[in-house]
């Protein structure tokens, strides 16, 4: 089983074992970058974002890695990447901001979104259906494959900082004023969500 992990100083990490043994991945850009998020739509095809708004994507199973342009230059950070195929990717964060592809990243563009937080995590169910969260307890849902998007009830203030969504269960985490500082929530239906289990 394929994996793989990213972070700070341009780190990149995979396995090929299930996680027994892990590899540095190979980046040649430096160590300049902290990579935040990573997501893989097959075995060869992949992103990476981080700093400076910076978008990787890979086509050969990470031996190389290509920054794609998306035309927003603040030097802000991306935080969450979702691929939901090997053209469709959705890209979310700081200022409220989301980028997607239908090309696989040849051309990125801007989703309208109502609120102007950082956004943390994103998660799709299928290819039309997904959450992202950020900060100030923000949650926001799509049903349109990430074209739209609209706020959902949230029972917190604290910042959001990833959800993951399978068929048979969601749960998103965040700062909770708990020793560890976490607390899951999960969904109570299409509209809000409620506290669950830490």
């Amino acid at each position: 089983t394929t994996g793989w992990a990213v972070g700070s100083a341009g780190t990149m990490l995979y396995t090929s074992n299930g996680g027994e043994s892990w590899s540095q991945g190979t980046w040649s850009g430096g160590t300049f970058y902290t990579w935040k998020a990573v997501s893989f739509a097959s075995t060869s095809v992949g992103w990476v974002v981080g700093t400076d708004r910076t978008i990787l994507r890979t086509l050969d199973e990470g031996l190389s890695w290509v920054v794609q342009s998306h035309g927003i230059e603040d030097g802000r950070s991306w935080h969450g990447v979702e691929a939901l195929s090997e053209s469709t990717v959705i890209v979310v964060g700081d200022a409220g901001k989301v980028l997607r592809t239908t090309d696989g990243g040849l051309t990125w563009s801007s989703q309208a979104t109502t609120a102007f937080v950082p956004y943390y995590g994103v998660s799709f169910l299928t290819e039309s259906t997904g959450w992202l969260v950020g900060d100030m307890g923000t949650i926001m849902h799509t049903v349109d494959g990430g074209l739209t998007w609209q706020a959902q009830g949230s029972p917190t203030l604290n910042p959001l900082y990833a959800v993951h969504f399978k068929p048979t269960y969601r749960w998103v985490v965040g700062n909770w004023l708990l020793p560890d500082g976490t607390l899951n929530f999960e969904t109570t239906g299409k509209e809000g969500w409620a506290v669950g289990s830490s």
